[in-house]
């Protein structure tokens, strides 16, 4: 089975445990984090000043995504959803 996948880099409010999403708020709905699934530190384009981010694969009742932004509250991004 292959997983598929939507990019979307869509800004979204991230509420965290620690160094990780317990929930996010998208499409006006508050979806809480099940289990995280896997992450990973991503560089960002140093040349235009972007910072390392964290990559955090997250199970959700929806659904599987991929949250994305730093873990000292920054700006988070939902970065995809995997079908």
């Amino acid at each position: 089975m292959v997983a598929l996948s939507r990019r979307l880099e869509v800004p979204v409010d991230v509420a965290l445990e620690g160094p990780f999403p317990k929930a996010f708020r998208w499409r006006g709905q508050t979806v809480p984090v099940q289990a995280i699934l896997d992450w990973w530190q991503e560089t960002g384009k140093w040349w235009e000043g972007e910072q390392e981010r964290r990559v955090v694969r997250v199970l959700t009742p929806l659904g599987v995504y991929e949250l994305a932004g730093q873990e000292d509250g920054g700006r988070w991004l939902l970065q995809r959803v995997l079908d």
